[in-house]
């Protein structure tokens, strides 16, 4: 880790993966003081309630905690501090939540329909895929290249559900599924603690603030660049509403105020520090990458259905390094394929729709209408009747590609 001035102390001690302090300190001043600390902060609320899981029964706490997520926290007889605390905060509003922007930042994921889809698996996942940290508890939990076509459906079932409508509401499906994620991660943030493979002073705390933070910030303002540069347009009030839903979303999953973004602004100062102060793409982030351009050959059957997803894939290369850029998309190694060429013919074409969305009545409710049931369809296919449970680990399954 580099120093930033001689004699200038930076708080707590901060894990070897905080690199580039000098140009990022150039670029972001004193905020690099401010986020270093997300690098060994977890969520305390979380983490202290999957340690009392811990000692129950198998299964006790678990149930403790469905009744709570279903019938609210006072449904639960004598509930432990630890639940009553984190259902304190779930239950909590802040004052700056509008339910009804929701519902419309939602409704603006939901009409993008395959292109939001496009956006999250050529965008937000390669990018996150890029973090060479970020990426070690996917491979101390074997959710690996073989898992790679799994977990793009459990995350498009995890943004579908947060942006139906009433998603968000304290009973709907997204808030519950939300805080069920969370326990995954403090669950996984303990198992990894205990792990003496887990290098706490190289890596910090296993899923921290940071990455939490940077992860929330692929399903806002990653998507909203990514499918700008596809011709997708949003109106202030548009783009202003899917930041909304994805501050809220953060604030539910555990992240402290100061790593929720009102802004898109406040997004991209924040993910350039991110990406600035990361190490360059290790062999996982390799792996992990290209098993994302293979998962349509999951679904190919038949010799046909083979060469055409072969092509399928390497449109989404293409896609790839157009969302991400080219220095990113080298270090990932994926290839550059003539079909990236397929873009600008795409472009025009969404450029065309979005025109029409804009100017004749009744087509954006359409395009929410259609687009949601293309959501819904594509995970009802991917899941293959195996329902999405986000259960809680009980071992580590420490494994890697290299």
């Amino acid at each position: 880790m580099s120093a930033i001035a001689p004699g200038r102390s930076t708080g707590p001690q901060l894990p070897a993966r905080y690199t580039n302090l000098d140009s990022a300190h150039s670029a972001h001043g004193s905020r690099i003081h401010a986020f270093g600390p997300a690098l060994v902060q977890g969520d305390p609320l979380a983490d202290d309630l999957v340690e009392y899981f811990a000692s129950r029964p198998l299964g006790g706490g678990r149930k403790q905690l469905e009744q709570a997520l279903d019938h609210g926290i006072e449904s639960v007889r004598n509930p432990h501090p630890t639940l009553a605390a984190l259902f304190a905060q779930l239950d909590h509003v802040p004052l700056w939540v509008d339910f009804d922007q929701l519902d419309l930042g939602g409704s603006v994921y939901l009409r993008l329909g395959p292109l939001g889809q496009l956006a999250l698996g050529c965008a937000a996942l390669p990018l996150a895929y890029g973090s060479p940290v970020g990426v070690v508890p996917l491979v101390f939990t074997g959710r690996l290249t073989q898992r790679a076509f799994r977990r793009l459906i459990e995350t498009t079932h995890f943004v579908y559900v947060t942006c139906k409508p009433g998603g968000l509401r304290r009973h709907g499906e997204g808030f519950k599924t939300t805080v069920r994620v969370r326990l995954m991660h403090a669950q996984i943030r303990r198992l990894l603690r205990q792990s003496p493979k887990w290098d706490m002073q190289a890596w910090g705390v296993p899923i921290p603030q940071a990455d939490l933070a940077g992860t929330n910030l692929s399903f806002s303002v990653v998507v909203l660049e990514s499918l700008r540069r596809l011709g997708c347009s949003f109106s202030s009030r548009e783009s202003e509403a899917v930041m909304h839903l994805w501050r809220y979303s953060g604030y539910l999953i555990g992240l402290e105020p100061q790593f929720t973004c009102a802004t898109e602004a406040e997004a991209l100062r924040m993910g350039d520090l991110i990406a600035m102060t990361q190490g360059p793409p290790s062999g996982d982030c390799v792996a992990l990458t290209q098993a994302l351009m293979n998962v349509t050959m999951h679904m190919a059957q038949t010799p046909a259905q083979r060469k055409a997803a072969q092509q399928w894939r390497k449109f989404l290369n293409g896609l790839t390094r157009y969302f991400i850029g080219a220095e990113r998309a080298d270090a990932l190694q994926l290839p550059k394929t003539r079909l990236r060429f397929a873009l600008y013919p795409m472009r025009l074409t969404v450029m065309l729709c979005e025109t029409l969305r804009r100017t004749v009545p009744g087509v954006n409710t359409l395009a929410v209408r259609i687009g949601s049931k293309t959501w819904g369809k594509s995970i009802e296919i991917g899941l293959a009747g195996v329902k999405v449970s986000y259960e809680l680990p009980e071992h580590p399954a420490a494994r890697s590609t290299h």
